[in-house]
C-alpha cells in the first residue's frame, strides 16, 4: 500500500479522490461518475494513514489518562 494520499497530479485524467470518514482513500473518475478502492494506475488501495480512532479506543485511553492521574 502506499503510504500516503495522492496528489492530483499522480491521477490520470479524469480522476480524482477523496477520503472516508474512516480514512480510506477512494477515487473518482469524473468523466463517468463511478468510484473505485483502487489507485488507477497502480490498481493498489491506498491508506492515507488518518485512521479515526473507535470510542472504544478513546475510552480506553481516557481511562488511562485518569489512571495516571490517580498515580
Amino acid at each position: 500500500m502506499m503510504a500516503a494520499a495522492p496528489g492530483r497530479d499522480t491521477l490520470p485524467d479524469p480522476w480524482s479522490y477523496g477520503v472516508c470518514g474512516d480514512g480510506r482513500v477512494f477515487f473518482i473518475n469524473d468523466k463517468t461518475r463511478t468510484t473505485t478502492w483502487l489507485h488507477p494506475r497502480t490498481g493498489e488501495p491506498v491508506n492515507s494513514g488518518h485512521m479515526i480512532r473507535s470510542e472504544g479506543a478513546v475510552r480506553s485511553e481516557a481511562a488511562l489518562d485518569q489512571t495516571e492521574q490517580d498515580h
